[in-house]
């Protein structure tokens, strides 16, 4: 419990009624989604939980990331995602009258009073150590890591004055003086088990099915050891061993009690043995209430929306991981579609901010060793505040997002262009540069390509955005290089006489969706040529994967086919539902094998987050529901009904729930405290509930501060 040694020392929607008009009242907007966060206990929000700023969201990911390796036969994540301090210092600089302090500690700890070391009393059954405090104007407490990646922290109890005074932490052995953060728990937040529900899966011929897929662990009595096969499909359950994505090792838990050793992506489950019987799932159970709803008069989109809420819901894993079957690890570039979807379906801002902040400090190298992962993390880093309002974490991280720019610009030449360097251990896929964009893209060496410069100039507005947001000194010099980038961009990738972007700098127009939609989403075409970008995406269904193709329903959007975009959603994510989709794919079903992908007949995940964009996309498109301020303090309502013959939607906010409700003769809007919002031409402060004619609302076509068109 104690070290000896000087300070110094390293060491689905509810309750929207479809027969609802604006002519008629509705339910209260409460009755449109579940309550709020659970409650903890008094117990477990007794005690403050002290972290250096990081450290907490890097042991998450370290823990995601080795049980992925270890559940999964086929998995790819670079190496270098950055893990949590080995030893911490912490200090509290104030005078302190003499007192006698209640502390816990994850690993080894000692604590040293204006450079003396004090001496820890015994830890208590339940952890708690005491130690008797004399006056003071330091306190420092050094703790290490308890092994397995545990981050070093230690907690107050919350009655304690020390537990609400100013903490600063630094890494040693020559680490600089930072923020800390602080989490509530009974016990160490990195190390609390996620909830879990018991299922029972039914047996029909042999084959054991949920009614939906989970992330969970298999249970079997049976005297002796049980053969298990999972899989998202029939198909994968029964199909051959050898064609297993994941490893159904099988441990014995107790007298003829057998439990699979990872958890496990499933909806489908066979058990050999005759002898085998009482087959149950403790399957992870995130405790994350459906804030958001959405409902419209097309049953499709009703049902589209609410699984992507669903998909979402199962991918929120301690941080936002990729899928549950194949790796269930966090990627920079998914999450700039899942923090979308998350602000409109549950308004869950840790997860998202949890995740950002893991994955901004590679040890070397790029986000997830891809070079426009880096980029899509600055974007997805904007969108977080500007959905979710979150002031603390910006000036907690703005020092820490300056230097990840920095970091960047090693790779930035005399007219701005970007020209990332492989990445020798980075992802395995990607192309020269250590470029991805998406599966099917292939980036041609030593050829500029339009797309990575247009992510690029939307990565550079989104620092600015930041950065300028809390003053920083760096915000200045990021200015003149986007315009430097703009320029560049404009004289030597738009094609005039074709009047759209090339799809390398040297080459012609592009026939691929990306540049002109990239082109849109960031600023790069100028709104009197949005036009002509609509009509460059309107021969193609979608851009490779649903991620993507969510991005360029985007620009569709922001171009003013709103109708168009929601059209092409209807089609591509109903295709899922048609086949039996309870949870949205990695791939659209037309994309060749309805279960195989990466060459292996069932490599495709059916849980996968970068499919839940209609989340967004549906409450965005149809009723011009946007965030112009920071957290919904402001925001537009601009209905493009189409042919539907009603809409609705609750938006979580920070100030409260949004509701809206349009039909083609009235809106209702009901502005929660401390938001105001832009209807038409007018501004409404909340809280009030309006009503108006629809025909007074015009369409908007106005820069939008979310989805491009910087100024």
């Amino acid at each position: 419990m104690r070290a000896e040694g000087d300070p110094h020392t390293p060491v689905p929607a509810r309750g929207l009624d479809p027969s609802w008009t604006a002519q008629e009242d509705r339910p209260d907007a409460r009755a449109m989604s579940q309550d709020g966060l659970e409650n903890a206990t008094p117990e477990s929000r007794s005690w403050a939980w002290i972290y250096r700023r990081s450290d907490f969201e890097k042991a998450l990911l370290a823990r995601l990331v080795a049980q992925g390796f270890a559940a999964n036969r086929y998995v790819h994540y670079a190496d270098n995602f950055g893990r949590p301090a080995a030893t911490v210092q912490f200090r509290s600089i104030e005078r302190r009258p003499a007192t006698v302090l209640r502390m816990r500690v994850g690993g080894p700890t000692r604590v040293f009073v204006d450079g003396f070391l004090i001496p820890m009393g015994d830890a208590s059954a339940d952890g708690t150590c005491t130690v008797a405090l004399p006056a003071s104007m330091e306190i420092l407490i050094e703790s290490s890591t308890a092994g397995d990646d545990a981050p070093p922290a230690f907690a107050l109890a919350k009655a304690e004055a020390l537990a609400h005074a100013p903490w600063e932490a630094r890494r040693l052995p020559d680490g600089a003086w930072e923020a800390t953060q602080v989490r509530d728990g009974h016990h160490p937040p990195h190390d609390s088990p996620p909830p879990r529900s018991v299922l029972r899966p039914r047996l029909t011929d042999g084959l054991y099915a949920l009614d939906a897929p989970v992330l969970g662990r298999v249970e079997v009595t049976s005297p002796r050891r049980p053969s298990i096969s999972t899989g998202e499909s029939a198909a994968e359950a029964q199909s051959d061993p050898e064609h297993a994505e994941t490893r159904h090792t099988m441990e014995r838990i107790g007298p003829n009690r057998w439990r699979s050793t990872h958890d496990l992506g499933f909806r489908f489950l066979r058990v050999e043995g005759e002898d085998a019987s009482d087959v149950s799932v403790s399957a992870m159970a995130p405790s994350i209430p459906n804030h958001g709803a959405f409902l419209c008069s097309d049953d499709i989109l009703n049902e589209i929306w609410s699984v992507s809420a669903d998909t979402l819901k199962l991918c929120m894993q301690g941080l936002m991981v990729d899928g549950i079957k194949r790796d269930r690890m966090p990627w920079a570039g998914d999450q700039s579609l899942s923090t979308l979807a998350n602000a409109f379906a549950f308004g869950h801002a840790a997860i998202a901010r949890d995740s950002i902040v893991a994955l901004g400090e590679p040890t070397h190298g790029y986000v997830n060793g891809i070079s426009d992962y880096s980029l899509w993390w600055l974007i997805n880093s904007e969108l977080y505040v500007r959905y979710f309002g979150d002031e603390a974490h910006l000036q907690r991280e703005n020092d820490s997002i300056h230097a990840f720019m920095e970091s960047l610009l090693t790779h930035v030449d005399e007219d701005g262009l970007f020209h990332p360097a492989d990445q020798e251990d980075g992802f395995v896929d990607a192309s020269s540069g250590s470029v991805f964009v998406d599966w099917g893209i292939s980036v041609q060496p030593s050829r500029v390509f339009v797309p990575l410069q247009q992510l690029w100039l939307w990565a550079l507005e989104s620092a600015i955005s930041l950065l300028g947001r809390s003053g920083h000194p760096g915000t200045a010099n990021l200015c003149n290089l986007a315009g430097t980038v703009r320029s560049t961009l404009w004289r030597r990738g738009w094609h005039e006489a074709s009047s759209g972007w090339r799809e390398y700098l040297d080459g012609p127009v592009s026939t691929l969706p990306h540049a002109h939609a990239l082109g849109v989403l960031s600023g790069a075409t100028p709104p009197e040529h949005h036009d002509a970008a609509a009509a460059h995406l309107a021969p193609h269904r979608r851009a490779g994967t649903p991620f993507m193709t969510s991005f360029m329903l985007r620009a569709l959007a922001v171009t003013g086919k709103e109708a168009a975009a929601v059209e092409r959603l209807r089609l591509l994510w109903g295709d899922m539902l048609m086949a039996g989709a309870r949870t949205f794919w990695e791939e659209f079903r037309e994309q060749g094998d309805p279960l195989g992908m990466y060459g292996r007949p069932f490599g495709k995940s059916l849980c996968h987050a970068w499919s839940s964009g209609p989340a967004a996309m549906l409450p965005e498109f149809i009723l011009g529901l946007r965030p112009t301020e920071d957290g919904w303090r402001e925001f537009t309502l601009s209905p493009t009904l189409g042919d539907l013959s009603w809409a609705a939607a609750v938006i979580p906010t920070p100030q409260g729930a949004i509701f809206a409700c349009a039909t083609p003769s009235a809106i209702v809007l009901e502005v929660p405290a401390g938001s105001r919002a832009k209807v038409g031409g007018s501004m409404f402060a909340g809280p009030q509930r309006i009503r108006i004619p629809t025909a007074e609302v015009t369409h908007p076509r106005e820069a939008d501060p979310v989805l491009g068109q910087h100024d």
